[in-house]
């Protein structure tokens, strides 16, 4: 024999028992096939034999749809061909193998060592969901493209029926009874390595007469025989073994799976068990998860005992294709008992939220987000609610929408969308599902009608906008900027309102023609008087406290689908009562959705999260789609393992729900950073410049640009909005000062510049800034010219306005100085000429700063040569705003 043949896998015997519960479980039947087999331990190589009761192994009548994982990363086209030759069983029977990028119920490695793991292999049906997660059940040895179609077709196809549930037709009796035992020894030993033990198990051990096949007579060409030489057979006839699925293989796996012979609108009958894993498809309709944290109750107490002394719990419902279950969610332990998780999730939680409020730490590493999402997971699905969700991800065939709501405020507070599944390795509201928030109400969600045109928005800022320092007229300009992407692609229409009052934009909405609010603001909740509310601004341009009915009673009711919260703590919901937040309101009072940031953090943190969503929402993508998308760009626009796709948290009553009709012809490239206008002004420049004013406090900041694009054509600057990633800070307690920290936000920023197109990306910001090893800079570039990231602070300096020439010569003397840094790898000089751009200036001269500049002798005749044409553009440069 020249080929490698099949030796199906075994379950440990302390599995044995918790198999044959779930194969009985998932299928009756299985129950009438028990048999006595030898069994050896799994990767035994001629270990102690031991009899074993099993029973059948098949999967349910209603068909067989299992996910399929890789543990060894094969190639795309790889993976596709073994999935293609596993499906091949589907052709005539109710079989589908899905690849997940979690962990699948078949878990495939071509592992070829150590011996006990080399070779072809599996467990027989229902036996892989007792295998551990972190182990294959199926093994393809050496696979690779390069393998031919033929052995694709005789191995894959025949590991893929081991794991329906098939065994091995070669070990039918009329076969078995063929075979020379001293000549199997000899010939098995030799070609496949197998002890005496394994040989008698795998080729001679006969299955009991109800055979696996279900006809009469063995099948000698069918997938599930081994090639048997003559020379081995008693009659000296060979059995010639199957090479593909034949006609008999189709016609039994059919029987045993048929396909459905009609559609139903109904979804399929759910009966959960312990370990219920496959049942029939669903509609793609029908596959949303509820999940409702409920009543808080004690755990029943002997006579006499103190209540503060007994545990507390909680009920968790949970509801998906016509199955609810609950489960009970310790949230305090008794005494005498090992402590709850919840003490370790608030303690991350207020770890979190004492860095984002800018008052002291750190944000938790990744590590420690993994472990804090794995805590909240844990928490949220147990017992019958867990077992119900991996049912719930075993069907899924799409998406899958995970709505939470809780009664329990607390709870409800508390950062769900971090919730990590260790089994799939994926935190829930960034990979195959979508994580959704509710509340509880009786109020019915008002309709939405679908735009079937750009999405009409209402900007509304009630803030100081640029540090309190600009204009109506220039917050505005700002404002816009930020939209600007968004409205050239003709995706949304906008309305600018700075310095929202409660009746300015009463006045507005009571309009109706708007879809959509954007307000950006602050949010605050009255402990005192347990409500919630929005910052308005008054006539006097002061603050205005606005509580959440009055916020419900001008929001709702106007046609709005849609009102994005940018301000802080939007999340937040009463203690007592959960829905006094002014989020929690408004969607109680029927508004059909609304995003809210969980977290304190600047408006312009979730300027990418708004973009990218706005986008897909004007793409026909759902609310609930709109949100994971948006989730994802985040999470990749940012370097290291960034927490900020997890602040904006969105709550919906239909996560299934359009704002857009899909456009005819979609944009494939979401219009988010760089308008095409600006793109085209840069077409005949050698290096692009991305330019972002980080906090909104340059609003003639385009027309600065426009001045430096005309002057030169090596520099092209492109105006961008971007959002401020969190962990960027260093908050200094002795300083009492937040501080940008310049190579933290350099790291977060690395993959910026590839996203965008450009060569650099430039930064301007009003943020006091430090590095490593200096506090107040005001210009930051990295050695080496890595990552491609300038930074340039105007902490301080209240002198420069938000515009003018004094303040475009500042920006432009700022950017030479960090160009030619970057560029010619130098720093700064404390000798020398101090109108030089490359000078040191501790004191921060002013007049310097804003004054006309220029390279002196040593700086020309260092840079120069190293810069060329370069260095010209940049004394160009110097001279634009004199």
């Amino acid at each position: 024999m020249s080929i490698i043949v099949c030796r199906p896998k075994s379950l440990p015997l302390d599995k044995l028992v918790a198999a044959e519960r779930r194969a009985i479980e998932i299928n009756p039947e299985n129950a009438s096939e028990r048999r006595t087999v030898v069994r050896f331990e799994t990767g035994s190589r001629g270990g102690p034999r031991r009899i074993a009761v099993v029973v059948g192994r098949k999967w349910p009548v209603t068909g067989v749809q299992l996910s399929v994982s890789f543990l060894d990363n094969p190639s795309i086209a790889l993976r596709a061909r073994i999935l293609r030759h596993m499906n091949a069983w589907g052709e005539h029977a109710n079989v589908v193998f899905t690849e997940t990028h979690g962990t699948g119920e078949v878990r495939i490695a071509r592992f070829n060592s150590p011996p006990d793991m080399a070779g072809y292999w599996s467990y027989v049906g229902t036996e892989i969901l007792e295998a551990e997660e972190d182990e294959p059940t199926l093994n393809l040895d050496g696979f690779t493209m390069n393998v031919s179609e033929r052995e694709f077709r005789r191995v894959v196809r025949h590991e893929a029926g081991h794991t329906l549930g098939f065994d091995h037709e070669h070990l039918r009796s009329d076969i078995v009874k063929r075979i020379d035992r001293e000549e199997a020894f000899k010939l098995f030993e030799k070609e496949q390595g197998w002890t005496r033990e394994e040989i008698e198990e795998q080729v001679l051990t006969p299955l009991s007469k109800r055979s696996i096949m279900g006809t009469t007579e063995s099948d000698p060409t069918s997938i599930m025989c081994y090639q048997l030489p003559a020379s081995i057979m008693k009659d000296h006839k060979a059995v010639p073994g199957g090479f593909d699925i034949n006609s008999t293989d189709f016609t039994f796996a059919k029987s045993l799976y048929p396909k459905p012979q009609h559609q139903t609108t109904e979804p399929a009958p759910l009966v959960v068990t312990e370990s219920t894993r496959v049942a029939p498809r669903i509609e793609e309709g029908g596959e949303t998860f509820e999940l409702i944290v409920m009543d808080e109750f004690h755990s029943r107490s002997v006579e006499g005992q103190a209540t503060r002394s007994r545990s507390k719990f909680a009920h968790v419902f949970a509801s998906y294709c016509g199955a609810r279950v609950t489960s009970a969610m310790q949230l305090r332990a008794g005494k005498n008992e090992p402590p709850t998780s919840f003490g370790k999730i608030i303690d991350v939680h207020e770890r979190i939220k004492n860095y984002t409020n800018r008052q002291r730490g750190s944000l938790p590493n990744d590590a420690e987000m993994i472990e804090f999402g794995r805590q909240l997971f844990d928490t949220l699905f147990q017992g019958d609610v867990r077992r119900l969700y991996d049912e719930a991800r075993t069907r899924q065939k799409g998406r899958l929408d995970i709505i939470f709501t809780s009664m329990i405020p607390w709870i409800a507070e508390k950062p769900w969308e971090f919730a990590y599944d260790q089994g799939r390795k994926s935190f829930l509201a960034t990979e195959e599902t979508h994580f959704i928030r509710n509340v509880l109400t009786n109020v019915p969600a008002d309709e939405i009608s679908r735009a079937d045109g750009p999405l009409r928005i209402l900007v509304a800022s009630a803030q100081p906008v640029g540090f309190g320092r600009l204009s109506i007229q220039q917050e505005v300009a700002v404002i816009e900027r930020g939209f600007a992407p968004l409205v050239e692609a003709k995706l949304v229409e906008i309305d600018t309102l700075a310095r929202a009052t409660p009746s300015s934009i009463h006045g507005l909405l009571s309009t109706g023609k708007y879809h959509v609010v954007h307000f950006i603001g602050h949010g605050v909740y009255d402990e005192e008087r347990q409500e919630g509310s929005l910052i308005f601004v008054n006539e006097n341009g002061g603050e205005y406290p606005l509580g959440e009915r009055s916020v419900r009673e001008i929001f709702r009711g106007r046609g709005l689908s849609l009102v994005f919260l940018n301000s802080c703590e939007s999340g937040r919901g009463g203690r007592a009562d959960f829905n006094k937040g002014v989020a929690q309101s408004l969607v109680a009072g029927g508004l059909p959705a609304l995003v809210a940031n969980q977290y304190s953090v600047l408006d312009s943190s979730a300027t990418s999260f708004a973009q990218h969503f706005y986008w897909s929402l004007a793409q026909g993508l759902s609310l609930g789609q709109a949100a994971r998308e948006s989730r994802i760009a985040v999470n990749y626009l940012l370097h290291g393992d960034p927490i900020d796709w997890a602040v904006p948290v969105l709550y919906a009553r239909d996560p299934n729900a359009l704002l857009c009709e899909k456009p005819a012809a979609p944009i494939r490239t979401p219009a988010t950073s760089v308008r095409a206008s600006a793109r085209r002004m840069t077409l005949g420049h050698t290096v692009r410049i991305a330019m972002w004013d980080m906090d909104n406090v340059f609003p003639a900041l385009d027309k600065a640009v426009e001045a430096m694009n005309r002057a030169q054509d090596v520099f092209g600057f492109e105006l961008v909005d971007l959002s401020v990633p969190l962990g960027v800070w260093d908050f200094e307690e002795e300083k009492g000062t937040a501080y940008l920290w310049a190579e933290r936000l350099a790291r977060r920023l690395q993959r910026m510049p590839m996203e965008l197109g450009v060569d650099i990306l430039a930064c301007l910001t009003r943020q006091w800034m430090r590095d490593n090893e200096w506090f107040n800079l005001y210009g930051w570039w990295p050695d080496g010219g890595k990552p491609p990231i300038i930074i340039y602070s105007v902490a301080g300096l209240d002198a420069i306005a938000p515009e003018g020439l004094e303040t475009n010569r500042a920006l432009a003397n700022g950017l030479v100085s960090a160009l030619a840094g970057f560029y010619g790898d130098v720093g700064t000089h404390n000798r020398g000429a101090k109108d030089c751009p490359m000078a040191f200036d501790d004191s921060r001269n002013i007049e310097v700063i804003v004054g006309p500049q220029k390279f002196d002798a040593a700086c020309r005749k260092s840079l120069k040569p190293k810069l060329g044409a370069k260095f010209d553009a940049l004394e160009v440069l110097l001279k634009t705003f004199m």
